[in-house]
């Protein structure tokens, strides 16, 4: 009977505490005031790592060193990998968990939270720290540990993929279109696109966000035969990655690009 009663409980903490496929959402305010929704950050093709802390002395290598990766792809892919630190259980104070990161050289954390809604529960054990990474319009969990930070960069990067290449661009290549570039890149106020037309048509420039939306058009018209150059402004656009789409009735070209301004 007790052998009975103790594999019972082992088949429910194995259910209770194994770990989900894709991310939980929440809408909270971080330790400044500002608002945050989980899967609006996801469906702009965000990928976000999640340290929960005690804060405690055992937290600080694994957070630190998922913070330093995730800082690391700022300058490859800027505005896209997020840091965000959780307190555990939300019971620390938003202004002894930001000093605790401070002290601890993790002083550019993207967001601080002591919010119940943003739950390790819902990862599998609780347990210091606690991490996840988090990414794309699928929502999907790429890594999810307790007490490490290893593997933390691969995670990131197959984040990364998965959130560039997200299928939502399904039209047939152009082949009127050719020798397509764009320059400077990344891109800081303007920069030129270039392409060849072999035949002479009706072609739409746009630029397109990393979720397909167009957030940017900058021609629709008539254009002959021969080389096209034209130079548009992105200081409009936030920082981050972002596809310039070259759109015919025939099919569309594609090249991606980032704004760092």
């Amino acid at each position: 009977m007790k052998k009975s009663i103790l594999l019972s409980l082992s088949i429910l903490y194995a259910v209770v505490t194994f770990p989900q496929d894709y991310a939980t959402d929440f809408s909270v305010d971080d330790c400044n005031g500002n608002f945050h929704n989980l899967f609006t950050e996801l469906d702009k093709g965000k990928v976000i790592v999640i340290a929960w802390v005690m804060p405690c002395f055992a937290c600080i290598g694994p957070a630190l060193e998922a913070y330093t990766v995730a800082k690391s792809f700022e300058s490859t892919h800027p505005g896209q990998v997020l840091y965000y630190m959780p307190d555990d259980y939300a019971n620390t104070s938003c202004s002894s968990l930001t000093s605790w990161a401070e002290n601890n050289s993790m002083g550019e954390a993207d967001a601080y939270f002591s919010h119940s809604d943003i739950n390790m529960s819902d990862y599998g054990t609780d347990g210091m720290p606690k991490i996840a990474v988090v990414g794309c319009s699928s929502h999907k969990v790429f890594y999810n540990e307790n007490y490490t930070a290893a593997g933390i960069e691969d995670a990131i990067n197959e984040a990364l993929e998965e959130c560039n290449s997200s299928g939502i661009f399904d039209d047939e290549i152009d082949d009127n279109i050719s020798a397509l570039n764009l320059f400077p890149n990344p891109v800081k106020n303007t920069t030129t696109v270039s392409y060849k037309m072999m035949e002479s048509s009706i072609i739409t420039v746009d630029v397109v966000n990393m979720t397909g939306e167009t957030v940017l058009n900058i021609s629709n018209s008539f254009q002959y035969a021969g080389p096209v150059k034209i130079q548009f402004d992105t200081g409009l656009l936030s920082d981050g990655f972002y596809f310039l789409r070259i759109q015919s009735k025939s099919g569309s070209q594609l090249t991606k690009f980032s704004v760092v301004h």
